[in-house]
């Protein structure tokens, strides 16, 4: 188990050679990880409710888990890379945003705070959605999903949002 608060060498490869791993990444701002990340660990994620980002290079041959807690993470870009083979799981306080068209992952783990869904990007593209392997959802803590309806272009139509969203599962809505 490694704990840090600060950037590591940029130059190391983390390799968490199984499941009993830990990189414990806690941190008072937002913070990007620029290590090529290896195994099936744990990745810990702790930025006091301020942004995390995976930087440029880390690589997607991470296949273990990656923890948020009390952190944001924008599911887009170099963050979807890593997470191609990885499990991403949404832990207390932690918010993923997801307003690219679709961000495909490995794993996803419903164990607590918040997932907003933007129905339209600024390029006036379709909400984003998450494709991925296994959807897990933990009953010890709640996951809330949250469409941000204030992001519909007034030229398209999104569905009735006081219908169950699991009545939406493989639509394309506009």
């Amino acid at each position: 188990t490694v704990t840090q608060s600060g950037q590591l060498n940029s130059g190391s490869t983390i390799n968490l050679t199984d499941e009993t791993a830990n990189l414990n990444m806690k941190s008072s701002g937002a913070f990007t990880l620029l290590n090529v990340a290896a195994g099936n660990g744990n990745i810990n994620i702790d930025t006091s409710g301020q942004a995390f980002n995976f930087g440029k290079g880390v690589g997607s041959s991470f296949a273990g888990n990656v923890n948020l807690g009390n952190t944001t993470l924008d599911l887009k870009g170099d963050n979807t890379t890593v997470l191609k083979n990885a499990t991403l799981v949404t832990g207390t306080d932690s918010t993923v945003n997801v307003s690219e068209i679709q961000q495909t992952i490995g794993n996803l783990t419903l164990d607590g705070g918040t997932l907003v869904f933007g129905l339209t990007n600024q390029q006036g593209e379709r909400f984003g959605s998450i494709n991925t392997g296994i959807l897990n959802s933990s009953s010890a803590n709640q996951t809330y999903v949250q469409l941000d309806l204030s992001k519909v272009a007034s030229d398209k139509t999104a569905f009735d949002p006081t219908s169950n969203l699991l009545n939406h599962v493989g639509q394309n809505i506009e």
